[in-house]
């Protein structure tokens, strides 16, 4: 596999859910949009960092070896990930997986139509069609046009999609609405929730609670599909080859907002006139999508066998604040709706959550173990002061895994939690220290914003082999 690569643009969260605009005036914040560009505080110097599974980092103005020469590239002289290095250290290392590369200069935003897959996957692009059937109610396969600068060796650059692994298709790409199945959003604004969907080329047909419609293309804005599997899709992604020294799955993100998972197999370098690309097939796609290198934002690396707690369904069952407004926890950023960040650590995957807050997470078929970093986001500042517990299945008795009080500003901790065969369910616990509250911490419960960076779930082998 060929892994050139220049990293020449920018680093943005896409809000997957619509995040309402709320004054604070406790805290003296704004929350932003699907559509705001997010910009990181206290950056690193240098332009590229690289972050590993212990939590160590590495930054460089330059990445030694991860960019071969122009007349190499795309002529058979591959560039691999072992060959990388970053200050004299490689990227690539069995024994401590690298967990993040990213350019810490640029940002990026989702502009325009979409398309999200269950397993949080974005492909920016608007359907142009489908074919063949595999049920009464859907295609196949959605075929898909995607956004310039990706672009497919297709006519209408159109990339074949499965159309179970679709969770959303925003048609216009203004604030998504939070997950609900079936719900339809007209382009008047008008929206409703319906019983069933049947997909045509002509657009959609909706059996409501007293009556059918059509709805053609033109005239939706947002639908969400009844039948969006989660845990299911995600393990999709896992069931790769098992060859190579580089036994990786990969989440690029683009500049242009797109999020495209594969295996570190079915990725590699091309050329294309004079221009150089990294092409790469996710498990939803029959087709490869072509992504130009300058417009990659960073790369998110974990094993095969690892599951990202942020893409599992999941159920709140306890959010409760003492300045009366609630910090609804998050995917994939902080409760504030900025990436997650611990200090100088950062992550791809993680949970967000506030103090007081109990949130049950529904483990995949195979679970044995959970691991994560932990502390303060560094979006609060040095105030927060919290504990921090997990337990399997209900909030009682002793838990798997407790915290001691953790401070805004700490070094992360390390959470482990092992012998998950038996569980169904993993539950994160964020409490008000009450007891140990240092005098100089921020009263009540402000700043108690916590990151759960790079939370994932090992799954046995034979859970993500290929069936």
């Amino acid at each position: 596999m060929i892994y050139d690569m220049i990293f020449r643009s920018s680093f943005t969260m896409r809000n997957r859910n619509s995040i309402a605009t709320v004054a604070a005036c406790i805290c003296g914040i704004m929350i932003t949009s699907a559509e705001t560009v997010i910009t990181l505080a206290d950056e690193p110097s240098s332009e590229y960092i690289a972050q590993w599974r212990d939590g160590t980092i590495k930054q460089a103005t330059v990445i030694d070896g991860w960019v071969k020469s122009k007349e190499g590239f795309g002529r058979g002289k591959a560039a691999t990930l072992d060959d990388a290095s970053i200050s004299g250290r490689p990227l690539y290392d069995a024994n401590n997986q690298i967990r993040l590369l990213r350019n810490t200069k640029v940002q990026a935003m989702l502009i325009g139509p979409y398309i999200e897959l269950a397993n949080g996957d974005i492909l920016p692009g608007k359907i142009v069609g489908m074919s063949g059937k595999t049920g009464a109610n859907s295609p196949a396969w959605v075929s898909v046009a995607v956004a310039s600068p990706l672009f497919a060796m297709s006519e209408n650059q159109a990339v074949r999609i499965l159309a179970t692994s679709i969770s959303r298709v925003a048609a216009n790409g203004n604030q998504a609405r939070p997950f609900t199945p079936g719900l339809v959003v007209y382009t008047d604004g008008r929206e409703v929730v319906a019983k069933a969907i049947k997909w045509t080329p002509a657009g959609l047909q909706l059996l409501l609670a007293r009556s059918a419609e059509v709805v053609s293309w033109d005239k939706l804005a947002e639908f969400h599909v009844h039948d969006r599997r989660s845990s299911e899709t995600v393990t999709d992604d896992l069931k790769a080859q098992r060859s190579g020294m580089v036994n990786l799955l990969a989440r690029m993100t683009t500049k242009s907002g797109g999020m495209l998972t594969c295996h570190c197999l079915h990725w590699a370098g091309a050329k294309v006139g004079w221009n150089y690309f990294h092409v790469l097939q996710p498990a939803w796609s029959k087709d490869r999508i072509f992504v130009p290198v300058g417009n990659i934002v960073s790369v998110g690396y974990r094993e095969v066998n690892e599951v990202p707690l942020s893409l599992l369904d999941a159920e709140t069952l306890v959010e409760r604040n003492l300045t009366g407004f609630t910090w609804q926890w998050q995917r994939d950023r902080n409760v504030r709706g900025t990436p997650l960040a611990v200090g100088n650590h950062s992550a791809e995957f993680g949970v967000g959550t506030h103090a007081h807050s109990e949130i049950a997470f529904t483990l995949p078929r195979g679970s044995h173990s959970f691991s994560c970093w932990l502390g303060i986001d560094k979006a609060v500042g040095q105030g927060g002061c919290v504990r921090c517990k997990v337990f399997l299945d209900k909030v009682q008795g002793a838990p798997a895994w407790q915290s001691k009080v953790i401070r805004g500003g700490d070094e992360p901790v390390l959470v482990e939690v092992h012998n998950l065969q038996s569980a169904k369910h993993l539950i994160l616990v964020t409490e008000f220290a009450d007891s140990d509250h240092p005098p100089d911490a921020d009263p009540l419960d402000i700043g108690d914003a916590v990151a759960w960076l790079s939370a994932h779930v090992r799954v046995d082998d034979a859970s993500t082999s290929r069936e």
